[in-house]
């Protein structure tokens, strides 16, 4: 798990260990509102994984090109001889 969703954890627990041993169905309320954060939280960080991986992706792909179009300027030009 990502740091950020180990702080949706930990605070979801202190929320349930706060109000969970009075009130039950506030418990379960409190409960699927944490699960809920979490999915989402968990959903945004797959997004910026994945754009982020794409991103490098893209930017490792054109320094290859230029680095193939620089190669080819300074390759030495055949002239070809007429006989």
């Amino acid at each position: 798990m990502e740091p950020i969703e180990w702080m949706v954890l930990g605070i979801g627990a202190a929320i349930v260990g706060l109000v969970g041993s009075k009130r039950p169905d506030v418990l379960r309320n409190v409960t699927r509102r944490v699960y809920h954060v979490e999915q989402q939280t968990r959903s945004w960080a797959n997004n910026v994984r994945h754009d982020f991986q794409a991103a490098v992706g893209q930017a490792r792909a054109e320094r290859e090109e230029a680095d193939f179009e620089s190669d080819r300027e300074q390759a030495p030009q055949r002239v070809q001889k007429s006989t």
